[in-house]
């Protein structure tokens, strides 16, 4: 299923992206006490404290490691399909408007979770993972760093047919980039300004580990599977800047582009979400009676009545999804062919 068919993306959503200072990551699938599931939510005066800021190798995939949040059902942001976004704690930039400040602090929205208990929690989702080219992104912070982490994640689910994606700013050692390079399948490069001294300007050091990595994907042949954001920073690039790095980017042999501004707004949170959420919310309604009617599965789906702040899903849709996969792996355990 291609989703361009079923979706369009609402205005200011592509091309004049926002950056909203503060927490994005609502915690839609979170336990009244802001856990997920048997995922242990830090305790700020224990584990919230023990958090290493250095960048130093994930030794034990085993272990569990910490994220600021989980967000499912994102749209056409990252790449084509469904996706659900894991977002690690921890990142080598200190950029001037983080969006995801959080990624720095020890006290805030820190979870722990292992690649086991990751899988069980976005598996809920395979029904628009895999019918529309979707999966999970890895972001942050700087996922990289995980990346024995992100290969464990692989290793359990590359049977399901996901796509794996990373939003990185590539400001890591070869190494990290080098362990993960096999796996994903989309590198979402931000790579906020390819001059040198504008970079360091806006991420506080320099962007000499950035150049290296593109080159280093460059060499594997992995151009096709980068996407590069150049966005526009008030105040610390401009137009001519963006085109500057596109040009650059493009005699390093990359074509694929997301140039897009920088938007500090508040309001956004206030009531840009209610709308997108009632957008996502008949998106995925209509891949749920796609799928289906593909396998000629009976569904009505609930006509939604709810008035006010939509968070995308709701227990009436996820109760629509569980049944519909509970279905198709009844059928699939017959031998019976589905199709997504």
């Amino acid at each position: 299923m291609d989703l361009e068919d079923i979706y369009d993306p609402l205005p200011g959503m592509v091309d004049d992206r926002e950056v909203i200072l503060g927490d994005i990551f609502t915690d839609q699938d979170s336990n009244d006490d802001g856990t997920f599931g048997d995922i242990p939510k830090a305790d700020n005066g224990s584990k919230g404290d023990e958090i290493s800021f250095e960048i130093e190798p994930f030794e034990n995939v085993f272990s569990s490691v910490p994220i600021i949040g989980i967000r499912r059902h994102r749209l056409l942001t990252d790449g084509n399909g469904v996706t659900t976004l894991v977002a690690f704690h921890g990142c080598p930039l200190s950029c001037k408007y983080c969006i995801n400040p959080q990624c720095h602090e020890s006290e805030g929205i820190v979870h722990f979770i292992n690649p086991k208990q990751l899988y069980e929690h976005v598996k809920i989702d395979d029904i628009y993972f895999q019918s529309t080219g979707g999966g999970i992104v890895f972001g942050g912070g700087e996922p990289l760093i995980y990346a024995d982490f992100i290969n464990h994640f692989y290793e359990i689910c590359y049977n399901d047919g996901w796509k794996l994606s990373v939003e990185t700013s590539l400001n890591v050692n070869q190494n990290y980039l080098l362990d993960v390079i096999s796996v994903i399948d989309e590198f979402i490069v931000d790579i906020k300004d390819m001059d040198s001294l504008t970079y360091k300007n806006y991420t506080g050091i320099e962007n000499e580990n950035v150049v290296k990595n593109l080159k280093l994907l460059k060499d594997y042949g992995m151009e096709e599977k980068v996407i590069i954001r150049i966005p526009l920073i008030p105040g610390y690039n401009d137009a001519n800047s963006q085109n500057a790095s596109i040009a650059m980017l493009k005699e390093m042999g990359f074509s694929r582009f997301d140039q897009f501004c920088y938007t500090i707004s508040k309001e956004y949170v206030k009531t840009g979400e209610k709308t997108i959420g009632k957008a996502i919310c008949e998106v995925l309604k209509n891949i749920r009676k796609t799928v289906a009617d593909a396998n000629n599965i009976i569904y009505y789906p609930d006509n939604c009545r709810h008035q006010g702040g939509c968070p995308g899903t709701c227990p009436k849709c996820e109760e629509e999804l569980r049944l519909l996969t509970e279905e198709l792996h009844e059928r699939k355990s017959r031998g019976i062919s589905i199709y997504l």
